[in-house]
């Protein structure tokens, strides 16, 4: 059986006769009327063996092409296998991008809860801290202070201030007994249970509460209002 580039090939049926004609020429005892003339013989045997030769040839190329399409669906399946490999992994990446967003949401929507509920609170901290230092430096009026707070009641009738002892001993309103002769008559009272920096204003109007406490606790009510709102 002949063999062409690794291929095995199967001969055709008319390669048989080959023998047949090699019989027939080898025939020694045949009547010399019924011999093959050469020439005719040599045509025979020339296209026979182009007859063989081309479907030889024909075998070794049906054989490649089978070769060849059987590599190209094993690189094609081998392909989309990758393919599909990949995709399920741009899927996972995408659940994980996904997952990610959404606890980075949460933290966010966490973080604005927090901040609505610390924020005002930290402000207001802060605010507490930095009028406790200008106090403690002494860095105020009181008296700017009692007048802010006695143009939230009408002027009428007897009013009484309260302020802290030391605020006491440095206003002058208080030294001169602010208020006498005029519509309403304002006492000082020196109260220690008013902190420093701050007042209550007290008559038959109303209460007025400017300390420093109720001044700070206004802002954090006010930083809350406006962060619910917002």
């Amino acid at each position: 059986m002949p063999h062409h580039k690794g291929l095995t090939v199967h001969l055709p049926q008319p390669i048989s006769q080959v023998g047949v004609v090699g019989a027939v020429a080898d025939e020694q005892r045949v009547d010399a009327k019924s011999q093959v003339p050469a020439h005719i013989y040599e045509q025979l045997h020339k296209q026979l063996l182009e007859d063989v030769s081309a479907e030889i040839r024909e075998d070794c190329l049906r054989q490649i092409r089978e070769e060849q399409e059987a590599e190209l669906q094993a690189r094609r399946e081998a392909l989309e296998q990758d393919i599909a490999a990949r995709q399920q992994g741009l899927q996972k990446a995408r659940q994980a991008v996904d997952a990610v967003v959404a606890d980075l949401t949460q933290l966010r929507d966490d973080l604005q809860v927090e901040a609505q509920t610390q924020l005002p609170k930290l402000i207001a901290e802060l605010t507490s801290r930095i009028l406790g230092q200008a106090i403690e430096a002494g860095d105020y009026s009181i008296d700017v202070i009692v007048r802010e707070a006695l143009k939230e009641l009408p002027p009428r009738g007897q009013i009484v201030v309260r302020i802290n002892p030391d605020d006491h001993a440095k206003s002058d309103m208080a030294a001169r007994g602010a208020g006498q002769g005029a519509a309403a008559a304002v006492q000082f009272v020196s109260d220690p249970n008013i902190s420093r920096g701050g007042c209550v204003v007290e008559s038959s109007e109303g209460r007025v509460d400017a300390t420093t406490e109720a001044g700070i606790d206004e802002i954090e009510r006010t930083v809350r209002d406006s962060m619910e709102s917002a």
